[in-house]
């Protein structure tokens, strides 16, 4: 039987209601029959459009509805004893899911979650900033149900990235890459979306990472491939992610719960508890949602004083995370609903996954860490929100205020970078095995601390059409932003004067020209930026012809950053330095899309699209580099720093075709005037400039298949090859000489180009319980492009670093069902592999490595609750 979604009659789906649909009432007369028909039967009568997937209502039979009712009367009753619930998806527009698909979802957010009973295609996602099945729209676009990612044992986005080919986590810094875009410097390259609220951050200054929230108590989470500025904005160039949670019920209690305990080989145990509870306070007018988790990870990294070799902590490197969600939703009056809300998250981190190669050997499980300083990180942030949506004659309107109040405090360990950093001396200070304290007194550090806090506002607003059988399809909106992000550097040194008279025979003063600052602090920088922005959007969606649909979209908005930068100590100079600026831009970010879904259950199309980023202001230069910079005749780089834009082209198709659900894109992206940070030679400080094009084409193929019964197969594939198109020389505007990257090298922070995922599924009974095994293999390959640092053309050229090689990832799960409680047992890294992934030796052509690999095999049980309305 092929699967698809029904629409309420087309003739009834093109009348427009003359009232709210929520609050329309409707004579209805539908006798008992399949779920499917009775569904449809509602629709043509109650003139409203009912999504539902003929796979999931296979099989259910609806209840015999008659008298004079509204919609969600209607379906309540009718689906009454059947497995089935409906959730409204706003602008006149129901779905309806198998109930163990959990919560009821708010009107702008509706998404059916079919993994266990249909497939992707079937979930309904909001991409387009409309309720739609993810088969219709024109776009890549990856969704995971809450289900789906139970199933799959995913708890954070570094889950999600492993099981997304395309999509690139560097966790230690939660940078984001899709398809090859991602940057160290500047605004986001990918927008981060917690429902309807921007959280991304800007990298300026040390230590700033995104705040991605914890995997919990979640409808689903989209990951929408491709610049998606034109209805997210700027900091969505290479694509977004939102985390879209479920919303009160006003009908129907639900409760979620989850907790599990994991032990990974040579390290500590890991357990979580959580829960989630949603129940009408007021019949059909109030209802409360309520979820809580906490989660620690134990860690496998033992830390070792590099002075003593004694041990000061195993498995130093654990993580703890705890989250609570409260939402209220209330509908004083027909087809209005107001939604209040507040989501917290704290995060803790005690020390990096980074092993020193030297002292550890991963094939026993021995990663050992011996920084002198612990590289902690703690993060928390609050978002209160409002959400309103209101379901008027022909149109609906969705608003959305938040404020994202984050302090996030990060530990460096600067005493290495000082080892390895002064090449001048004529002895070796970092040796393959750490400090030579041949030469090095015992006891030096230098501890970096970075407190990055931002206070963002935001407001959006969208009027769209409400018909969505329309010739004619349309939505407008405007947002506003006040973004206030500080990040405040502080070195502190006591232990240099001591390092100096080591290896040059002179103090601080001699050295630097003046003393520590008090507390030993040689260098403290406080940079506040304030970013305002205000953006008006717009979308048409126009079906000239049966199947064929035209989309044009344009976002108009205007930027303005503030900077005020304060900078003092010795590595600065003698005075301290502050400077201010300001810069404004109007960027025009526009999209296309011709799609046709004419061809039975298959969708044709093709975009170009273009992204963007806000430029921004570099902090001053120190008296001490300038003076470096002069005398190497090296010039000196801009303030401030311009935006720079992509252009992405993407043709597409996804479908069903004989028992198989598909969705291919092919993309080409040209990204031009790149922020990229970049190190002053010789005085070793970073800066943002702009410099080098790079082209990112590739391709992604997600396949799904049912050969038998009980039996699903998916396959993902993901090839990305962006590299550069120019040379970049090392100094700025230079046309000959030095160059830090050349033509066809490959973009660092792309990550590998290959990416494939593999997994199979069996549904069995076992004595009259649902029960389940699965299996998934996920490959990403070696780089074929050189990095610069691998190119001896190159001045970066540094071949002792290596590269990524091939990994290989293997996690199994098996799962039984007792009524509303599932067990689970997993394994995840079932091999136990230990690939090499980042190897570092803080600068110059130090001995000395770092490194970090896969968590060693993890076993672990999973207690999973879920009471259906």
């Amino acid at each position: 039987m092929h699967n698809h979604w029904f629409l309420g009659a087309a003739t009834a789906a093109l009348m427009t209601t003359a009232a709210p649909a929520t609050a329309q009432v409707a004579n209805v007369d539908i006798p008992a029959q399949p779920a499917a028909e009775a569904v449809a039967t509602l629709a043509r009568q109650a003139h409203v459009q009912i999504l539902v997937s003929d796979t999931v209502a296979q099989g259910r039979r609806a209840q015999p509805v008659r008298g004079r009712m509204t919609v969600t009367q209607a379906l309540d009753r009718m689906l009454a004893g059947s497995g089935l619930v409906a959730r409204a998806a706003g602008t006149g527009t129901w779905v309806v899911v198998r109930d163990d698909a959990a919560a009821t979802v708010p009107a702008a957010d509706a998404a059916p979650d079919t993994a266990d009973h249909g497939t992707a295609s079937d979930i309904v996602v909001t991409a387009q900033r409309t309720a739609e099945p993810l088969a219709k729209v024109p776009s890549s676009v990856v969704a995971l149900s809450r289900t789906r990612m139970d199933q799959l044992g995913v708890r954070d986005f570094a889950d999600i990235a492993q099981l997304t080919p395309g999509v690139r986590l560097r966790p230690e810094i939660n940078q984001i890459a899709i398809r090859g875009l991602s940057s160290n410097a500047g605004a986001a390259t990918t927008g981060v979306y917690l429902d309807e609220t921007p959280i991304q951050v800007r990298t300026f200054g040390e230590g700033a990472a995104a705040a991605l929230p914890l995997v919990f108590d979640l409808d689903r989470v989209e990951v929408l491939r491709g610049p998606q500025g034109t209805l997210f904005g700027a900091g969505s160039m290479g694509g977004t992610v939102r985390y879209i949670t479920p919303q009160p019920s006003l009908t129907q209690t639900d409760v979620y719960a989850r907790g599990e305990l994991a032990f990974t080989q040579g390290g500590a145990p890991t357990w979580e508890a959580g829960a989630a509870v949603g129940v009408p306070i007021v019949e059909g007018l109030a209802g409360l949602r309520i979820a809580t988790d906490y989660r620690r990870a134990g860690g496998w990294v033992d830390r070792y004083n590099p002075d003593t070799n004694a041990l000061v902590e195993r498995n130093a490197n654990h993580t703890m995370i705890a989250s609570t969600r409260a939402a209220l939703r209330v509908e004083p009056a027909p087809g209005l609903s107001i939604t209040p809300a507040v989501y917290f998250q704290r995060r803790e981190r005690a020390d990096t996954d980074q092993y020193w190669e030297s002292r550890s050997d991963p094939a026993q499980h021995r990663y050992v860490n011996a920084n002198p300083v612990p590289l902690a990180n703690r993060d928390r942030f609050v978002l209160p929100s409002l959400a309103l949506h209101y379901d008027g004659a022909g149109f609906s309107v969705t608003s959305n205020t938040a404020w994202f109040d984050r302090h996030q405090t990060r530990y460096y360990d600067n005493t290495l970078y000082n080892f390895a950093g002064y090449e001048d001396f004529a002895g070796q200070l970092l040796t393959a095995n750490g400090p030579n304290y041949a030469i090095l007194p015992r006891g030096l550090h230098s501890d970096g601390v970075v407190r990055n806090t931002q206070a963002n506002f935001s407001q959006e607003v969208r009027v769209q059409s409400a018909n969505p059988a329309a010739r004619v399809q349309w939505l407008v909106g405007g947002f506003y932003s006040n973004n206030r992000q500080r990040n405040v550097e502080t070195l502190i040194e006591p232990s240099l004067e001591q390092f100096f008279r080591a290896i040059y025979g002179i103090g601080v003063v001699d050295t630097l020209g003046i003393p520590l600052l008090p507390g030993g602090i040689s260098y403290s920088g406080d940079r506040l930026e304030r970013e305002r922005q205000v953006a008006a959007f717009g979308n048409i969606n126009v079906e000239p012809i049966d199947g064929l649909h035209a989309q044009a979209g344009i976002r108009w908005s205007q930027i303005r950053l503030d900077n005020d930068n304060v900078f003092t100590g010795p590595y600065i100079g003698t005075a301290p330095r502050r400077d201010a600026g300001r810069t404004r831009e109007r960027p025009v970010t526009p999209r296309f899309v011709l799609s046709y879904d004419g061809v039975r259950d298959v969708n044709f199309y093709a975009s170009v699209a273009k992204g963007y980023r806000a430029g921004g202001i570099n902090a001053p230069i120190g008296q001490r580099c300038l003076a470096q910079l002069a005398a190497a005749g090296r010039p000196v780089p801009d303030i401030p720093y311009t935006s720079d834009s992509a252009w992405s082209y993407e043709v597409g198709a996804k479908g069903r075709l004989k028992g198989l659900s598909f969705d291919a894109s092919a993309f080409r992206i040209d990204w031009s005037n790149i922020q990229q940070r970049v190190t002053l030679d010789p005085c070793a400080v970073t800066y943002t400039v702009n410099s080098g094009q790079v082209r990112s084409e590739g391709f992604d193929l997600a396949v799904t298949a049912r050969p038998v019964q009980g039996v699903t197969l998916d396959l993902s594939v993901g090839y990305v090859d962006a590299r550069f198109t120019q040379r970049v020389y090392v100094n700025r505007g230079a046309t000959s000489g030095a160059f830090g990257t050349d033509a066809g090298n490959a973009l660092f922070q792309a990550g590998t180009p290959w990416q494939v995922v593999a997994g199979g599924r069996y549904d069995f009974d076992l004595g009259g319980h649902e029960a389940f095994v699965r299996g998934n293999y996920e490959f990403s390959s070696r780089n074929f492009r050189e990095r610069s640092s691998l190119d001896p053309d190159t001045a970066f050229y540094n071949p002792i670093l290596g590269d990524r090689p091939p990994t290989h990832y293997v996690r199994m799960r098996t799962g039984i069902t007792f009524d509303q409680v599932e067990a689970q047992v997993f394994v995840d890294n079932l091999f136990d592999a230990h690939p090499a992934l980042e190897r570092f030796n803080y600068g110059g052509r130090s001995p000395f490595f770092v490194n970090n690999s896969f968590r060693p095999r993890t076993v672990g049980l999973t207690l999973l609750y879920r009471q259906r309305p």
